[in-house]
């Protein structure tokens, strides 16, 4: 029974178009901020949404400055 009330935050997330398109979305949502405030547009590209939950949305993103992915918090 205890597992029928457990929620998995990925059950959520729809398809893998849907995160990289949310991943979009929160790009732009960045830039606009950035612009709006003065501020250097950030070095990093959103990838895709890789998880979520009650304390906010995981993307994994590209900087390429040093070549690499990893997540943003």
């Amino acid at each position: 029974m205890a597992d029928t009330l457990h929620l998995d935050p990925f059950s959520a997330m729809g398809s893998r178009n849907k995160q990289a398109q949310d991943a979009r979305d929160m790009q732009q949502v960045v830039i606009e901020r950035a612009k709006r405030s003065g501020n250097a547009v950030p070095p990093y590209d959103f990838i895709e949404l890789i998880g979520k939950g009650s304390f906010g949305r995981v993307y994994k993103w590209y900087i390429s400055i040093i070549l690499c992915m990893t997540e943003v918090y």
